[in-house]
């Protein structure tokens, strides 16, 4: 098999799985993160149509050419924000469109008007590397702002959950990185060298990113268990200035119901649940979400995921030094204080210490 048919075999597979990956996002049979699987599988149907000119070569049928072409160009330039728009209702389901979200409509605009002016009068109307650059310029800025989205998408979920590994949507900041590091591999490699060797190597490269995705996207987890409203209110509250912050519990109230949730803690032990959230605690209170949030702001002056992960700290480190837990690995102290894998232990252990497990350990033995 010449490189010719293996890169024409390769493409055919990226089409396939792009194009089956967005039926199943788009139906969404788990029926989770709806809009934004809604949006991120019309996002990988563009990025199939990247493709579908060589798809079309290799059935023998006539080629794309006049207002098809048009119409398929001026959708192409789309991608980059149906990227970012599932970013954003990934990150902030309770996002509405409005006319701030006309601003992202300007270019593709501008981008289809040129495309038609050159296609009535004037061929040359402007030079390819305009349109050239002005992709790669939109396509860098949406990337960048959905890597910026998805930074301030880890710290929020920390007010709703006490575990984010499922949730952080870190597998969205590697495909972002992936492809970035992709697109300037393509770059400064035809900018030295042509071959039809790259293609083979960059398609290749995309096959990996693409069931990278698919396995990622087939097995996410809705991100938020609250409702969009109370997502809204506590997210804007946490973002807002002291003063501006709504009193949802009287003061009065603040020092009884900080000892009913300290008491709460220490006889039920809640935080042993490795999935524990807002809602759930806040049920167990009974509270509203909202009203529970406020409550650690205000009488703890941490959110959820601290509060939390503070009582799973102190039990662990009781077991790490603990005879009767001594057969214990250090993940099997993790597991039994309520982490849910070794990593979230490690890294949340040291935060709040300033060592990691193993280190404490040590350091305690040793001192005995």
């Amino acid at each position: 098999m010449n490189l010719s048919s293996l890169n024409a075999l390769v493409s055919l597979l990226i089409f396939g799985s792009l194009v089956l990956l967005a039926f199943l996002l788009i139906t969404n049979p788990r029926k989770v993160n709806g809009r934004a699987n809604a949006s991120f599988g019309l996002f990988m149907l563009l990025w199939a149509s990247f493709w579908i000119e060589e798809i079309i070569a290799m059935t023998g049928m006539p080629t794309l050419s006049g207002w098809p072409l048009l119409g398929l160009k001026s959708a192409q330039f789309m991608t980059a924000i149906l990227f970012y728009y599932s970013i954003i209702y990934f990150t902030r389901p309770f996002h509405m469109l409005g006319v701030r979200d006309i601003k992202h409509l300007v270019l593709p605009v501008l981008y289809t008007t040129g495309l038609i002016i050159e296609k009535l009068s004037a061929p040359d109307f402007l030079p390819n590397y305009f349109f050239t650059i002005l992709i790669l310029g939109m396509a860098l800025y949406y990337t960048v702002s959905s890597y910026l989205l998805l930074k301030a998408h880890e710290k929020r979920i920390e007010l709703f959950t006490s575990a984010k590994e499922d949730i952080d949507l870190k597998w969205i900041k590697q495909i972002i990185i992936a492809l970035f590091l992709l697109c300037i591999f393509i770059g400064l490699y035809n900018a030295i060298v042509q071959s039809q060797q790259l293609n083979i190597v960059a398609n290749l490269t995309m096959v990996g990113v693409i069931y990278f995705v698919a396995y990622n996207a087939i097995r996410q987890e809705r991100i938020f268990l609250v409702s969009t409203e109370e997502i809204q209110q506590i997210s804007e509250e946490e973002e807002q200035p002291e003063i501006k912050k709504q009193s949802l519990l009287p003061d009065s109230d603040l020092p009884a119901l900080k000892a009913k949730l300290r008491g709460l803690m220490d006889a039920q032990q809640p935080y042993l649940e490795q999935t524990l959230n807002l809602k759930q605690l806040s049920a167990m209170m009974e509270l509203t979400p909202h009203q529970l949030s406020y409550l650690l702001n205000e009488g703890f002056e941490e959110n959820f995921f601290q509060f939390v992960n503070t009582y799973r700290v102190e039990l662990a480190k009781e077991l790490l030094v603990s005879e009767k837990h001594s057969h214990l690995s250090i993940v099997g102290i993790g597991f039994e204080a309520g982490f849910n894998s070794k990593t979230a232990f490690n890294t949340v252990f040291k935060k709040i210490t300033g060592s990691t497990p193993s280190e404490f350990k040590r350091t305690r033995t040793s001192k005995e």
